[in-house]
């Protein structure tokens, strides 16, 4: 099945003289009809007798509970409603349209989420709702991606799919307008900022990397080679719309492309992958890119002991294995800015010694004094999705051990997927001990 792509309505003159070639959103390969978009109050509430209804005031409309702050996308928020009258299959907000959603997302609601046309349509201030042929009601709007700062960056175009957010979907949805030989970095973020300026953390640096490929935009199978195509967009977007409230799952994505976009013929079958759990060219595509979760430093004796925790799975850098990991960690002895040299990851340290991930081998680390250039290979040992580093000193300095650890893959040795901590370094306390060892020396040690 194949069709025309609806273009955003934001699309500025400069835009139209791109679409030079026609766009074919994603069409599943099976004969099953897609999950058709809920009748009016096929998930009524009406029986929830824990929900407090509110009137319709005399002009027919709802105030809300928190007014619906102005925003650049209609696509960021949803509609919870409850009543026990029947629900219209759309209500109008603004200049946007919002359409019921065939699941259930907020137990006791009907949801209703922004139509395809309307996903980037910006929205005013609002404190009430007019809802139709409804004489009681309770509205809840929810801002999405806000609950847990999924908004802050582009995930799965920085090539981590472990987070989806609006500017994912805005992205591939651009992208999906872009003839083949226009689809550069700079020619899609000029694009997104040209037609959709309220997403300004779009930026080259951001996108480049991970710039845009099949690998990180081919969701769904079936219509336009090469991805994406609108469907494709429409499965980012899903996504981001059903987290954090909905487990996720091939289905409930299928059936909200579907209600969004009845035309796509979109399945579970027609999935490739699931933003937020995987990126379409899977696991063993090289595309592994590491996402530290926490670090920590410790004393043991006359050990300096760092353990990096990661969100999946990881293995050495010499283990030949996709899931190999990279990277620096750096240390600061004296926390002194003013001495080593500085951090190759942007951290604020004076950095004295360079433990190297890409070094890794047969339980064991290269790690450098950055003083006098003595080296030395220390133990490292990894389990399923951490690593520990282990640095014998016969003493310590006294006081206070600023470091900071910056990974990344193998195949990209100068780019850092992950850096933590996020404000520039973190701060371990040091037993003290006497004598201080000399940092600044020559003897071959550190």
């Amino acid at each position: 099945m194949h069709f025309s792509q609806a273009k955003p309505r934001l699309l500025l003159s400069v835009v139209t003289a791109l679409l030079s070639v026609a766009v074919l959103p994603s069409c599943g390969d099976s004969d099953s009809s897609p999950s058709a978009v809920a009748p009016e109050s096929a998930i009524s509430p009406s029986e929830s007798g824990t929900v407090a209804l509110l009137q319709a005031s005399p002009d027919g409309t709802f105030a809300l509970p928190t007014p619906i702050p102005a925003t650049d996308a209609a696509g960021r928020v949803r509609l919870d409603i409850a009543s026990k009258d029947a629900l219209p299959s759309q209500i109008a907000l603004g200049s946007a349209t919002f359409q019921q959603v065939p699941l259930e997302i907020a137990p006791g609601f009907q949801t209703y989420m922004a139509d395809v046309g309307s996903l980037l349509e910006p929205l005013e201030e609002t404190e009430a709702i007019a809802i139709p042929g409804v004489e009681s009601a309770r509205i809840r709007p929810v801002m999405l991606g806000q609950q847990d700062g999924r908004d802050a960056v582009s995930q799965i175009y920085r090539g981590d799919p472990t987070t989806v957010t609006f500017e994912d979907f805005v992205l591939t949805y651009m992208l999906s307008f872009l003839p083949v030989d226009r689809r550069s970095v700079s020619d899609v973020v000029a694009l997104v900022q040209d037609t959709y300026p309220g997403t300004t953390n779009i930026t080259e640096s951001l996108v480049s990397l991970s710039p845009p490929t099949t690998s990180n935009t081919d969701w769904a199978r079936g219509g336009r080679s090469p991805a994406p195509d609108l469907a494709d967009a429409l499965v980012v977007y899903s996504t981001f719309f059903l987290q954090p409230d909905t487990v996720v799952t091939e289905t409930s994505i299928a059936n909200l492309v579907a209600a969004i976009l009845p035309e796509s013929g979109i399945t579970a079958a027609d999935i490739v992958a699931i933003p937020g759990q995987n990126l379409p060219a899977g696991p063993a595509s090289g595309l592994f890119i590491p996402d530290i979760i926490a670090s920590q430093g410790e004393v043991f004796g006359s050990d300096l002991v760092i353990e990096v925790e990661f969100a999946q799975t990881i293995s050495s850098a010499s283990s030949g294995l996709s899931n190999a990991v990279g990277g620096l960690i750096e240390i600061d002895f004296d926390q002194n800015f003013l001495t080593g040299i500085a951090s190759q990851s942007g951290a604020f340290l004076g950095v004295d010694a360079i433990i190297d991930l890409y070094t890794a081998s047969n339980g064991t680390v290269l790690t450098t004094n950055t003083f006098n250039g003595f080296q030395a290979r220390y133990p490292i040992s990894y389990s399923a999705n951490s690593l520990q580093v282990v640095v014998p000193y016969e003493d310590f300095r006294a006081g206070l051990i600023n470091y900071s650890v910056a990974v990344g893959t193998i195949a990209d040795s100068l780019t850092f997927t992950d850096i933590t901590p996020d404000d520039s370094f973190a701060i371990l306390t040091m037993p003290s001990r006497a004598p201080n060892v000399d940092l600044s020396g020559d003897t071959g040690s550190f």
